[in-house]
């Protein structure tokens, strides 16, 4: 991590029953490699997808059918995204701006002839005050560069499927990547030369993460459909999940933690998912809402 005025850091997210290659392998992408998306002539809606999969949808507020005076605006959520718009600006750092209600912008290419994710995906964040994150892509819309309002950087190389091989900083700290023969993220090898190793089942999902001290601390086990049914930290400490079929054709996923309660006891949160793959605003098809109780009853989302 670079601590600056806007801090940036290397940031992967996993997701399982995710098949396509990213910047970490199958399944695993970069938390920039956020992206734009939506439909043209008219130009109606656009939908910021994250890390995760999930989607933001943004629908038209102004006249018109074109992009150049086109605004979009988010309402669907109650997330950091509500009330945040994407414009057009189309200067020189980039095509079109998402502007958060703090201030904050991100800005995203022109990608109306885009062949991958990657050619859609942010370059370059903005506070309120001025500070950037300036994000560097090659010609194949990898990002390589990574820098700070100081003048700190984090620099990627990748090999030739497009996937990262090394993370090094300005101050030569250097993290390594490798992958196993099914093009997933297998190894880490943080900057001291500990080791960090991923295992997975012929589904790509991911079984085992055991740390530099060959300690396995996350064991993960899954059903027939591929979903998560218990993880087993390095404590033996197991969280364990049930599925069932809500009403809205939806599904509601119950967390019950090595204690054996399955809510409300003391101390206790429990988690409920509901996967909605026909959901519209701010969904994945894998786990898509969160509702956390905790000990005293109070849920949040």
């Amino acid at each position: 991590m670079l601590a600056d005025v806007l801090p940036a850091s290397v940031v992967r997210t996993y997701r399982q029953g995710d098949s396509v290659s990213k910047a970490f392998g199958i399944g695993t992408s970069n938390l920039f490699d956020i992206f734009l998306t939506g439909n043209t002539n008219p130009y109606t809606y656009m939908e910021l997808i994250l890390p995760d999969g999930g989607r933001i949808r943004y629908n038209r507020i102004s006249s018109g059918t074109g992009y150049s005076d086109a605004v979009y605006v988010h309402s669907g959520t109650t997330t950091g995204f509500y009330g945040s718009k994407i414009s057009w600006v189309g200067n020189s750092f980039g095509h079109w701006v998402l502007t958060f209600k703090n201030g904050t912008t991100y800005l995203f290419p022109d990608s109306s002839n885009a062949t991958t994710p990657q050619a859609a995906a942010l370059t370059g964040i903005t506070d309120r005050y001025g500070n950037t994150v300036t994000l560097r892509r090659d010609s194949n819309h990898n990002l390589i560069l990574i820098g700070t309002q100081s003048g700190h950087w984090i620099q990627l190389t990748y090999d030739g499927s497009n996937r990262v091989t090394q993370a090094v900083d300005n101050i030569g700290r250097t993290v390594s990547y490798t992958y196993d023969s099914g093009g997933r993220l297998s190894t880490v090898t943080d900057a001291k030369g500990g080791v960090t190793t991923r295992t997975y089942d012929s589904n790509n999902n991911m079984l085992t993460i055991t740390d530099p001290r060959n300690i396995t601390y996350l064991t993960t086990q899954y059903d027939s459909n591929n979903r998560v049914i218990k993880q087993t930290l390095a404590d033996n400490t197991t969280y364990q999940f049930a599925y069932t079929l809500a009403s809205n054709t939806s599904q509601t996923h119950f967390v019950t933690l090595g204690t054996g309660y399955t809510g409300g006891g003391p101390g206790v949160d429990i988690s409920g998912f509901r996967a909605c793959s026909g959901c519209q605003e701010a969904y994945t098809p894998e786990i898509s809402e969160t509702d956390v109780t905790d000990q005293r009853g109070y849920v949040r989302k």
